[in-house]
């Protein structure tokens, strides 16, 4: 949200580039025409990008952009493709020239051009049709074909099994690089292409594998300054039986060199010993140490930093006087200083202490960021329509990494305002303290309802786990008003207050938490709500999720998520729990067949009622159809319940639905439809959404 003004601003930007590069083309004096609007496009700002907006060409520069054309439709495996270029020079003449390899035309240099018309006629694609493998005992043809190519999939086409001499000598580099790692270093690899049919471009190809002898490490000799000689040679001893390749001595001078920075020699240097360039037959890998200077760590300074409190800094340390002087946990330290954000610049250097030899001490240079941060942002949501606001942030207070943030937004059917402030590292490691004062006003679908109230808790993040634990106190003042709801209740317009303890539990192993490709989320909360805590309301909410994410081929994506919630009344009124603490789902975010609010369940009148149990499915396709650019089909699935003890079984709704989305750092831009398949009386057809952030 912070940064929303900034994307919007960045987004304007870029929609107004390509309404430019897309309709201002007649402007220059050049244009792409010939393989598809999509793909004209993309070639046609790729011109623009390497050539410029020139308003003239010289001659040099109408043969350069035909090569550049040219490669590019035979690198999308149209080895037959053409480039005609008709010129017309300032004298009105007019030229057609024809490309089908590069430097097959000569355009005087002298021509006076006024215009270029390039016209793409890729004619028929190759792709491969068959592959035989030869000479290989370990890899099969499934094995050897994964270098090559892939079957296509549903809604790729046969992008996967496209042909061009390139891709199949990367194809037979990789097997090679594959064998070598896999401890065959003499192994060879030789690929002919037996036959390409261009009247329908079928490619059958034939790749020859020489292996040679599996070589495994034999022994690991150690030569050089020892120091601790066991300890190194425990270590090199993990290597011996292991297939022999590049990789793995890489990994055995880093082994050996991390172990002997460990016990403080940070001069350590640790190099293979070349054998003349042949493989030994006994496996034997020779390795040179020079261990250099054992030193320990002196005094600990910091400079540069003026509001920073010495305190704070040291307890960011992992590395204090009289340790051994370790690189690794010298350069941990300085990530660390690095990834608290107050610090435009952490370098650290070492010096020689005064008081004793093989002492260091370590200088830290720190540069401070400035402490405030305004951040305005506008966005538009099917919704909400129109949406603002801004955060005010003032970093690093008391020189301890204190933060302290108001946050206002307001939309078309909302407003909200927050003030909060963040105590990091509370006592312990990536232990924090937060605390919060909010209120929010929202008109629903089916009620209006407003929320003020006070929130504290504690978050504990683990960091090899990528696990984050929160514990949280919230007490509120909850009103519904102006009620469209059914079989009302008299709690529906009624005011009332909630005490509350809430645990949170997300382990997010994704790759990217905007734009996931590859991973998985899950997440569990739990929320008990009690006149214990000090409110009027008494419930308890259940919510747990999982999301999955996995790349099925080059630019074929896969997402899935589940994610299931009830609520419940803590004396088994079920009739009391409050309206807003209700279920109401669909929207762009839940069965997006649906307007916000409107999959809820209905009364005998038509009118919504909230579930108290819902369970939702969401599965995707997503093709990449550029680098930033994606299509997506979905499917939907809700299944609800009036009173949780029913289970889920009083209404499944489903629907299905395509998409656009384009890719941005702050995460997808997203236009979807969703189509209902099992409409109820009063139901839409279906529901068109705008938003930006992935779905789930």
């Amino acid at each position: 949200m912070r940064n929303s003004f900034r994307f919007s601003r960045c987004l304007c930007a870029v929609w107004m580039a390509c309404f430019v590069s897309i309709v201002g083309l007649d402007a220059r004096s050049w244009s792409v025409d010939g393989a598809g609007w999509l793909t004209d496009r993309k070639l046609s700002r790729e011109v623009q990008v390497l050539f410029g907006r020139e308003t003239a060409l010289a001659g040099a520069d109408v043969e350069d952009i035909a090569v550049v054309l040219l490669s590019r439709i035979h690198e999308s495996g149209y080895l037959d493709g053409k480039v005609l270029a008709k010129v017309t020079t300032s004298s009105g003449e007019r030229l057609e020239l024809e490309w089908q390899r590069p430097s097959e035309v000569f355009v005087p240099r002298d021509v006076d051009v006024a215009r270029v018309d390039y016209e793409l006629q890729p004619g028929v694609r190759f792709f491969y049709y068959a592959l035989e493998v030869k000479g290989s005992s370990i890899l099969d043809y499934e094995g050897v074909k994964g270098f090559f190519f892939r079957d296509p999939l549903p809604f790729q086409g046969r992008s996967a099994m496209v042909f061009t001499p390139g891709r199949f000598a990367q194809g037979q580099a990789q097997l090679l690089a594959w064998l070598q790692e896999a401890g065959y270093p003499d192994a060879k690899v030789e690929g002919a292409v037996q036959e390409m049919i261009h009247a329908n471009g079928r490619v059958s190809v034939m790749v020859s594998v020489e292996e040679g002898a599996l070589r495994k490490v034999g022994k690991v000799v150690l030569e050089g300054s020892l120091v601790a000689p066991e300890k190194l040679e425990e270590q090199a001893a993990q290597f011996v039986g292991q297939p022999l390749s590049r990789h793995l001595r890489q990994e055995l001078v880093l082994k050996i060199r991390n172990t002997l920075f460990g016990l403080g020699y940070p001069q350590a240097q640790v190099r293979l010993i070349q054998g003349g360039g042949a493989e030994p037959l006994d496996g034997a890998i020779r390795v040179s140490v020079d261990a250099g200077d054992q030193y320990r760590v002196g005094e600990i300074r910091f400079v540069g930093h003026q509001s920073s409190k010495g305190s704070w800094l040291r307890s960011h340390l992992t590395i204090h006087p009289g340790d051994l002087l370790n690189p690794v946990e010298l350069d941990r330290t300085r990530m660390a200083l690095s990834g608290k954000g107050h610090f435009a610049r952490v370098e650290v250097s070492t010096e020689p202490s005064s008081d004793a030899e093989g002492v260091r001490d370590l200088v830290f240079e720190l540069e401070e960021r400035f402490p405030w941060a305004l951040d305005f942002f506008v966005g538009w949501g099917s919704y909400e329509r129109q949406r603002g606001g801004f955060v005010l942030e003032r970093r690093h207070l008391w020189g301890r990494g204190h933060r302290a943030s108001l946050k206002g937004v307001v939309s078309t059917k909302s407003s909200y305002g927050e003030l909060s402030y963040l105590v990091p590292d509370f006592y312990i490691k990536d232990l924090s303290l937060s605390g919060r004062v909010k209120a929010l006003t929202r008109e629903e679908p089916s009620f209006d309802h407003r929320e003020a109230g006070v929130q504290a808790g504690v978050s504990k993040w683990f960091p090899d786990a990528a696990l984050n634990v929160d514990l949280l106190y919230t007490f509120q003042d909850l009103e519904v008003s102006n009620s469209r709801l059914g079989e009302n209740r008299e709690w529906v317009d009624d005011r009332t207050t909630s005490g509350s303890l809430e645990l949170r539990v997300t382990r997010d192993r994704r790759d990217s938490p905007v734009n996931p490709t590859t991973g998985f989320r899950w997440y569990a909360n739990v929320e008990w709500a009690s006149d214990l805590f000090g409110g009027e309301a008494n419930y308890q909410r259940f919510e747990a999720g999982v999301s999955w994410h996995r790349e099925m081929a080059s630019g074929l994506l896969i997402h899935a998520a589940l994610n299931q919630a009830w609520v419940v009344s803590a004396d088994g009124d079920e009739e009391i729990i409050p309206v807003g603490k209700l279920l109401f789902p669909g929207g762009e975010n839940s069965i997006r067949g649906y307007g916000r609010g409107e999959a809820s369940l209905r009364d005998v009148e038509g009118k919504f009622v909230g579930s108290r149990a819902n369970l939702l499915l969401n599965l995707e396709l997503e093709q990449l159809l550029t680098d930033s650019l994606s299509a997506v089909v979905f499917v939907d699935t809700l299944a609800a319940s009036r009173l949780a003890s029913d289970g889920l079984g009083d209404e499944t709704l489903s629907s299905i639905g395509l998409g656009v989305r384009w890719r941005t750092f702050m995460g997808p831009v997203r236009l979807e439809y969703g189509h209902n398949l099992n409409r109820r009386p009063g139901d839409p057809n279906g529901a068109l959404h705008f938003a930006i952030g992935f779905p789930f």
